[in-house]
């Protein structure tokens, strides 16, 4: 029986009968996985604090028939903070649930999972705005699945974008369809046959931030009350274009 070792998140839970659960944790180098956990609901099980949402832990697994089975594990983080906010919690696991809804079974994402954990870091600390940690966390998760918006030139003439102090109060659009910016002149083309998100000038800069950046980086910015509106807008758009979710 060949055993190995993974990190990796409990992304949702399901109790089996009277003791165990199975689990769908999202790991470092086997992707999305379903675990049978047995024993877990019996107090003083040794899975018992690592076999929740939210609990990042590594895990010693073997391969059964159809799942992995864990055999043991030591937990690493809980992001027990989150629990102490219905808004906190919420946030959280509208996060899980996403990454849940679009990773494939057994696909390893390393990237994804570190994004996942350093949002949930911030947001267990208690130190970052939650809508605007949101809005980074889906724009960030788009690039990282291959749906970066194309935000340095216009989709219809092709010209460079470029704001000045100048620009007007909304100065560019966002083409949902074409996944792309769109400079004002050709924006009555667009408007047409496509769904279109106007930017501001820190709309555009923070999404070129969030595009770009490490993710050490990745959340040390603020904007005002009008970007985060515009961002949500453009997340909540982009990720049901992207997704469907």
């Amino acid at each position: 029986m060949k055993y190995i070792s993974v990190k990796g998140i409990v992304l949702r839970e399901y109790n089996v009968g009277e003791s165990d659960k199975l689990l769908t944790v999202f790991t470092d180098t086997c992707g999305k996985i379903t675990v049978s956990a047995k024993g877990a609901k019996r107090q003083g099980s040794r899975f018992l604090s690592v076999a929740q949402p939210f609990c990042y832990s590594e895990m010693q697994l073997y391969k059964g028939k159809n799942m992995y089975n864990l055999s043991g594990c030591s937990l690493i983080e809980s992001f027990y903070n989150l629990r102490n906010d219905i808004d906190v919690l919420l946030a959280g696991g509208n996060m899980l649930k996403t990454i849940s809804a679009i990773s494939q079974e057994e696909l390893p994402d390393e990237e994804t999972l570190n994004l996942l954990l350093h949002a949930l870091y911030y947001l267990n600390k208690g130190n970052r705005e939650i809508d605007l940690l949101l809005s980074v966390f889906y724009i960030k998760l788009m690039c990282f699945q291959g749906y970066s918006p194309i935000i340095d030139r216009c989709v219809g003439c092709g010209e460079p974008i470029v704001f000045s102090s100048q620009s007007k109060k909304e100065s560019y659009l966002f083409s949902v369809q074409e996944k792309s910016i769109v400079c004002e002149k050709c924006g009555k083309t667009f408007l047409a046959n496509s769904e279109i998100i106007p930017l501001n000038e820190g709309s555009y800069a923070a999404i070129k931030h969030i595009c770009g950046a490490s993710l050490d980086r990745l959340f040390n910015f603020g904007v005002s009350d009008e970007v985060k509106k515009q961002l949500k807008c453009f997340d909540d758009r982009m990720m049901k274009a992207c997704f469907n979710i």
